[in-house]
């Protein structure tokens, strides 16, 4: 039996535990049949949904059929790096010593037993996709992500993926699934070295073994702002784990703004049963889903330290939302086979220099990120500058956090800094010990660039211009079923929230907008604005915190202006769309650079909250912070 048959028979045994009635499912078979006869009828993406991933609603599904060339140039290996970010972290970090991110070079156990290291440890054979790790006796953490969000606001969503789950418990090798609000590399949760948590996420681990031999759910996690809590969770099952190599179980994660649900599978069965489940008050309601093989020191009480897990069928179900574009600096150990260093030297009292190469439709951007993980050492602060642009200061993010462990950053880049082609990226820190500060996975990230589109009502139009072209949130293009191959570009990442430079309306300069007579929500909101630095010269760079929160689920517009001390405004950045959710701050981001002939003196931030595509005023704060220009 073919593997398309294969699958199309584990999707009809799927759509048979569904309610359908019997007329249904000669539909459905007589649809499936004709994706594989008529194949100019249907969308590869459709034909992959129906047979591999078993969503009935599908935004994203990736079946691993066979290697893509788009992986060269990138951190991705034999993964469509179109599609597809990789990244890896370690404990394994001591730049006194000359280890900045070591990483171990390791065997596979399948597709040919053979030494693999990056970029070659994620690669796709017998249609599947295999990666190996070895964690040389510390924390390692080898993440891969579609660069495409997956949104559940105001619904309970599905995401599914196949893995060879044959843990050995939580001091050994075992899978992990994170839902991060930005594309930040190797995110996870606490863990011996490592805190590479996410701004906003949630995520579980799959390292619980059970009396009988079988596997399950043994963590759940929340970040919230750089936060990280454990989550309680109830434990119902254990699933039977892969007797042969190439089994798989297959499992669903099905979330919502306050429950999640983990389902899954005996290895070699595609049917599910409820495994674990908990009641959390999600930080997110739009992200980005990721897969991760983790180990930790897994020779010291178990024997897979050395150790291969196999993937297969990840997706989700949806809207289908824009995808972004992606450019990896890569390893600097990429021989392939070879252990060596991942990450760079920030040297401490001096600047580390590097080349983003390859850039390209910087034009269809709305915003820009430069991500990387680092180890910083104390509270430090982070100094970065694109292509000779005055550099850009980002203060310490992450509360009371540890230092001495990897931790994972986006920081935000003006566009107008970026350029189509080879982009110079300058990294310092005022960490000063160890003779300087390790950073790795460095990613240049152009929001909505790569395109994609939107369905189920998802909205394209763009609001009426005014005379002042100011950022605002609108999705872009049509829905593809497959990536464009663009050599070196990872693509279909999204930030949250995202922006596309489009002319908007706008409130008046100096006095409060009008409201919509009509109230278009009963939510009432609390904003606040934060501002770093509060006092800037002219010319540099101030970084602006919008937080929202609502007492009701609604989807609202998010804008932020700053005006001068003569009320004219200066700056204005809005975000559409947005899911807000009880009892949940959501933050925005954005950058202001203060032209060198700006007025000196106090200026303004002020909030406003509107209905989707500007559709009245739900709520305005004419004081959310102030910043003075000196």
């Amino acid at each position: 039996m073919s593997r398309r048959t294969t699958r199309l028979v584990r999707w009809l045994r799927y759509t048979s535990r569904t309610v359908l009635l019997p007329i249904t499912i000669t539909v459905a078979v007589a649809v499936t049949l004709s994706s594989f006869i008529r194949a100019s009828e249907f969308t590869q993406l459709d034909a992959q949904a129906a047979t591999g991933c078993l969503l009935s609603n599908v935004a994203f599904c990736d079946t691993f059929d066979n290697p893509s060339p788009n992986g060269a140039g990138t951190r991705s290996g034999d993964l469509d790096g179109v599609v597809w970010g990789v990244s890896r972290t370690t404990s394994d970090d001591s730049p006194g010593q000359g280890s900045y991110f070591h990483w171990n070079a390791s065997t596979r156990d399948t597709c040919g037993t053979q030494v693999s290291a990056p970029e070659r440890d994620v690669v796709i054979c017998n249609g599947q996709l295999v990666e190996s790790v070895t964690d040389g006796e510390a924390v390692a953490v080898l993440a891969m992500y579609p660069r495409q969000p997956f949104d559940f606001a105001g619904r309970t969503g599905t995401a599914v993926f196949d893995v060879s789950d044959d843990t050995e418990g939580p001091h050994a090798a075992w899978p992990a699934f994170v839902i991060t609000d930005q594309p930040v590399p190797a995110p996870y949760q606490d863990a011996a070295g490592v805190a590479d948590y996410a701004r906003n996420s949630f995520g579980f681990t799959l390292a619980g073994v059970c009396s009988d031999g079988g596997v399950t759910v043994d963590s759940m996690f929340t970040t919230s702002n750089y936060s990280f809590s454990p989550q309680p969770f109830s434990n119902i099952a254990c699933v039977r784990p892969p007797s042969q190599i190439g089994q798989l179980n297959h499992f669903e994660v099905r979330v919502s703004s306050s429950n999640v649900e983990v389902w899954a599978s005996d290895a070699g069965s595609t049917q599910t049963r409820e495994i674990a489940a908990a009641s959390i008050q999600m930080p997110l309601a739009r992200g980005l889903v990721w897969i991760e093989d983790v180990h930790y020191n897994a020779n010291k009480f178990n024997n897979q330290g050395t150790h291969t897990f196999i993937w297969d069928n990840v997706g989700f179900d949806g809207p289908i939302l824009p995808r972004d574009l992606g450019f990896d600096v890569l390893d600097a150990t990429h021989t392939g086979s070879q252990s060596g260093n991942l990450g760079y030297l920030m040297p401490a009292g001096n600047s580390l220099q590097l080349q983003i190469q390859n850039v390209h439709d910087v034009a269809k951007a709305s915003a820009a990120l430069l991500e990387f993980t680092w180890t910083p050492h104390s509270n430090a602060s982070l100094t970065y500058s694109l292509n000779g642009h005055p550099p850009h200061t980002q203060s310490w993010l992450y509360g009371s956090a540890p230092t001495y462990r990897s931790m994972t950053i986006a920081l935000p880049v003006p566009l107008s800094e970026v350029i189509n082609g080879t982009n110079t990226v300058t990294l310092s820190s005022s960490d000063t010990a160890l003779g300087g500060t390790s950073v790795g996975n460095i990613d240049l990230i152009l929001a909505g660039a790569g395109g994609g589109g939107n369905n189920n009502g998802s909205s394209t139009s763009t609001p009426t211009p005014s005379a002042t072209p100011t950022v605002t949130a609108t999705a872009t293009a049509t829905a593809t079923a497959t990536a464009t191959a663009q050599r070196t570009a990872t693509a279909t990442a999204t930030l949250t929230p995202t922006a596309t430079r489009t002319p908007t309306p706008n409130p008046t300069h100096t006095s409060t907008p009008t409201a919509d007579p009509t109230p278009v929500s009963n939510a009432a909101f609390t904003t606040a604005a934060s501002v770093s630095p509060d006092t800037i010269a002219r010319g540099a760079s101030v970084s602006i915190s919008a937080r929202i929160s609502s007492t009701a689920r609604t989807n609202v517009l998010v804008d932020v202006e700053i005006y001068d001390p003569e009320g004219n405004k200066v700056f204005q950045q809005a975000w559409d769309n947005q899911a807000l959710i009880p009892k949940a701050t959501v933050s925005f981001q954005a950058s202001w650079r203060v032209s060198h002939r700006a007025q000196r003196g106090q200026y303004v931030v002020k909030i406003g909250i509107f209905g989707p595509g500007w559709t009245g005023l739900r709520d305005w704060n004419n004081t959310a912070a102030t910043v003075n220009i000196v």
